[in-house]
């Protein structure tokens, strides 16, 4: 039996997607998912808040050759949040942007306001079992995940 893959985070309907063929600016992100320049934590979280800016990771990944392609915010109903609520970033290799309709990606989702934890996920667009077998092993694992959460464990 096969099932379809999902992430471990949903997003609503009413969230903000964008998605390109090249590689997304800065400016374009920023107009899509503005927490994703979140320049601290929400005042909700508590010193044990472990604040991990989401640009820098972007950042980072960006001088090792991978590029956004989709970015997407969810909302808040909160007044004040929706600076830091959870937001989600598809990354690929600068060469598989959209030259290849499967690809491998890097998918990062974090928020700056508790509603997830930071999570950095190796992935591959597309149905190839071979790409995934390719991606997990070049990689060592198919996912690694830092808890940056108030709650006590």
């Amino acid at each position: 039996m096969y099932s379809t893959p999902t992430l471990a985070t949903r997003f609503a309907r009413n969230t903000r997607v964008l998605r390109a063929d090249v590689p997304l600016s800065e400016d374009q992100m920023r107009t899509a998912a503005p927490s994703v320049f979140a320049e601290g934590k929400h005042a909700s979280r508590s010193e044990r808040y472990t604040y991990i800016p989401t640009i820098e990771v972007l950042r980072g990944l960006r001088k090792e050759g991978f590029e956004p392609f989709m970015v997407a915010q969810g909302a808040s109903r909160i007044e004040g949040k929706a600076a830091y609520t959870k937001h989600m970033i598809r990354m690929r290799h600068a060469g598989q942007v959209s030259t290849r309709p499967e690809a491998n990606e890097i998918i990062l989702i974090n928020s700056h306001d508790g509603a997830s934890s930071y999570q950095m996920l190796a992935g591959c667009s597309g149905s190839s079992a071979a790409m995934a077998w390719w991606w997990a092993t070049w990689w060592g694992t198919s996912a690694s995940r830092t808890r940056a959460t108030s709650r006590a464990r």
